[in-house]
């Protein structure tokens, strides 16, 4: 149950023509939530409930109707019937049919994200997979430069090594299948 603070320290909001406590706008079945707390509590059913060895009820009259229209309940720690008639009215149709209208605006607000967390999640897929074929695009660069400077460092050794080297003679353009002079 939530405490409602003294009316001289609740904050208000002037809505339509008239002054609402802040709380009873942002948590409109406050009050229906706080009455179901202090009800009998449930189940509730139209059936008469079971009777014990000696003959007595096993459960309460929770409401009833001069059409003798009843709802029991079998409750075990007792009945609350101020609280429960306090409930049953606040718990009339128009909140029960707000209930439900909040109910589905919700249902849809999270069948909507849900769209939206599916097409994020898609476009995150193809992004991890171009994210993939990058690194390993890369990974084939890295091991063809790896190998080129592998190549290179063979050539400049094999140069190093040539009689030709220290004399300054110019090797002829690779690729032109030219044979220098020997």
């Amino acid at each position: 149950m939530t405490d409602t603070p003294p009316a001289d320290q609740r904050w208000f909001l002037k809505t339509g023509n008239a002054l609402r406590a802040v709380d009873d706008v942002m948590d409109p079945y406050r009050k229906l939530r706080e009455a179901a707390e202090r009800a009998t509590p449930g189940p509730w059913s139209r059936t008469k409930p079971a009777t014990d060895a000696d003959g007595w009820s096993t459960g309460c009259v929770v409401a009833a109707t001069p059409g003798r229209q009843t709802i029991y309940a079998n409750p075990p720690s007792g009945s609350f019937p101020s609280a429960d008639a306090d409930f049953i009215a606040l718990a009339n149709p128009a909140a029960i049919l707000a209930l439900l209208a909040e109910r589905d605006r919700l249902e849809a607000d999270l069948n909507d994200y849900g769209r939206i967390n599916g097409r994020f999640l898609a476009g995150s897929i193809e992004l991890s997979r171009h994210l993939e074929q990058a690194e390993r695009a890369l990974r084939k660069s890295e091991e063809r430069a790896a190998s080129y400077a592998d190549a290179l460092i063979e050539c400049r050794a094999a140069l190093a090594k040539s009689p030709r080297s220290g004399r300054g003679e110019a090797l002829p353009p690779a690729g032109t299948g030219e044979v220098a002079d020997g």
